[in-house]
């Protein structure tokens, strides 16, 4: 499929450009991808990630890297959405990240809590050791002063989840994973965690949501018992 968007798009410039007068690929048809499940974190995992990052990140950068957890787990945001931010854009009063850019070009303002707050602070006031005489707007400074790379944060995530004792494959996609299927779990409505997680359809979003198998039975278990409340409820009175 991606082979066939890049000849799809070349020759449509051909096209445009008038060097081609057919395209080939319009008989491509795209073909099925079978869904794979993605790797979710459970609240208990991405707490102990977070736990060995604080333990084993070098003092410099401790502050900056338990942050950026923080703020991966506690709003849902993109990768994309996170590496875009900027200092201007964090409101500590709020509790908000302000004018963010969503998938889309949607602008939305995204919501912070007090787990995030505390580490932004504490962030924020170390960021000046890593920031360059010529300001940089980024939120996520590198050792070099200059916006962190999408690809060394992807290391880093999965190189703590390692140290944390998480035996598969672990990434900020799957932080994003984890932190909807918790706010499920705390039975947050599903059309709350479409905005937080900035879905266009919900159905998106209940992919996203892992339950594990006891919170499944749990949740069964509670039909029933309200089945069986509401049944008693219904009941006629006993013959006399």
């Amino acid at each position: 499929n991606t082979k066939r968007s890049a000849l799809c798009a070349l020759y449509g410039f051909l096209l445009a450009t008038g060097l081609r007068t057919d395209a080939p690929t319009t008989a491509l048809e795209r073909q099925r991808v079978p869904y794979r499940e993605a790797s979710v974190l459970s609240l208990e995992e991405m707490v102990r990630l977070v736990d060995t990052v604080e333990r084993e990140s070098t003092p410099t950068y401790r502050s900056r890297n338990v942050a950026l957890l923080q703020v991966f787990i506690h709003t849902a945001l993109r990768l994309s959405e996170v590496m875009s931010l900027t200092v201007s854009q964090v409101d500590l009063q709020t509790h908000l990240f302000r004018s963010v850019k969503r998938k889309g070009n949607k602008i939305f303002d995204a919501v912070f809590n007090d787990v995030v707050a505390e580490a932004l602070e504490r962030y924020l006031a170390d960021r000046p050791r890593l920031a360059r005489a010529d300001a940089v707007p980024a939120l996520f400074l590198s050792d070099r002063g200059l916006p962190l790379a999408r690809r060394t944060l992807q290391v880093m995530v999965g190189r703590y989840a390692k140290l944390a004792g998480i035996s598969r494959p672990v990434s900020p996609h799957a932080l994003r994973h984890g932190s909807a299927t918790a706010l499920a779990v705390l039975n947050t409505p599903i059309t709350t965690i479409q905005q937080i997680c900035g879905h266009s359809s919900v159905a998106t979003t209940q992919r996203y949501i892992h339950m594990a198998g006891r919170e499944r039975h749990d949740a069964i278990d509670k039909l029933g018992r309200a089945f069986r409340a509401e049944r008693g409820r219904a009941a006629p009175p006993p013959p006399t």
